[in-house]
């Protein structure tokens, strides 16, 4: 971490790959810029071999190409600095990703500026290592700059496993929905093809009946519990009527299907995907 940069080192795989990620934010002054490209050369030659991947706002341009609107040319000051940012380039010795989708990652608000300014600079290593990158500009929105996104080419995961969450096999409509959808598929052929028709189908209809049984769960909870609530102030200015005690028991019970759905879902959950990425239990990991 330093003045305009924050990176993380971290050993990658079961080979234990070093890795070097580091997001970088330059500011307008030439002086500033120059002792960034500094530390950020120490940081590198420092810390050595291992696959390396500069990004972030750069705040500069390497040519006069990067950047339209305004005045034509570039003056004295930012042929300065345009030679400056490309001796930094020759010493940190990394490849400046070619963009894809746009030419410009910055946009003034009045339409006429724009340059190139954000970008992904990776090692030989880090290409070695991870495959052909490819650098995206995605559409831009409140903000000036557009998001950029690294894509990683040659990696081939194979087809989408099935996979169903284990809740439902306690609903007790579950073995009917799924002894329909099986029967309905009529598919001939090779009993490998067949059986793979009929996950198909089964992954398709599932998924619109989960919508149906438990989708939207936290929505359909807050309306559970508004219309319990309403019948327990109900119940304390009088008496409940037979047909009103079993709605709030129906209620009762409906509330605690889906918190019990709820529940087992977060935990297959937490896994597989929610293990690397967060949980849902904000609270417990920002305390």
């Amino acid at each position: 971490m330093g003045e305009g940069f924050v990176g993380v080192c971290l050993d990658w795989g079961v080979h234990r790959r070093r890795c070097f990620v580091i997001n970088v934010y330059f500011k307008c002054n030439l002086e500033d810029k120059r002792r960034l490209w500094g530390s950020l050369l120490e940081v590198r030659r420092r810390l050595g071999d291992g696959a390396w991947c500069i990004l972030g706002d750069f705040n500069a341009v390497r040519n006069r190409d990067e950047r339209r609107g305004g005045n034509v040319g570039l003056s004295s000051s930012q042929t300065l600095e345009c030679n400056f940012f490309n001796e930094f380039f020759r010493d940190v010795e990394l490849d400046d990703l070619n963009l894809l989708g746009r030419r410009y990652t910055w946009y003034h608000s009045n339409g006429i500026a724009m340059s190139r300014i954000d970008r992904f600079l990776v090692s030989e290593e880090w290409t070695q290592f991870w495959g052909p990158s490819s650098l995206w500009v995605l559409p831009g929105d409140i903000s000036d700059h557009c998001p950029l996104v690294l894509k990683i080419g040659g990696w081939d995961w194979g087809p989408r496993p099935f996979r169903f969450n284990n809740f439902l096999m306690e609903n007790n409509k579950f073995k009917g929905v799924v002894e329909g959808i099986w029967r309905s598929c009529n598919s001939s052929g090779w009993m490998s093809f067949v059986l793979k028709e009929k996950l198909r189908l089964l992954k398709f209809h599932l998924k619109e009946w989960h919508k149906g049984e438990y989708g939207e769960m936290d929505g359909r909870l807050d309306i559970l519990v508004v219309e319990i609530a309403d019948l327990d102030v109900k119940g304390e200015g009088g008496e409940l009527s037979g047909e009103e005690v079993q709605r709030r028991k129906a209620l009762f019970g409906e509330m605690w299907r889906i918190l019990k759905a709820k529940r087992a879902l977060t935990v297959q959950r937490s896994k597989s995907k929610w293990l690397r990425e967060g949980d849902a239990n904000l609270i417990f990991f920002s305390s």
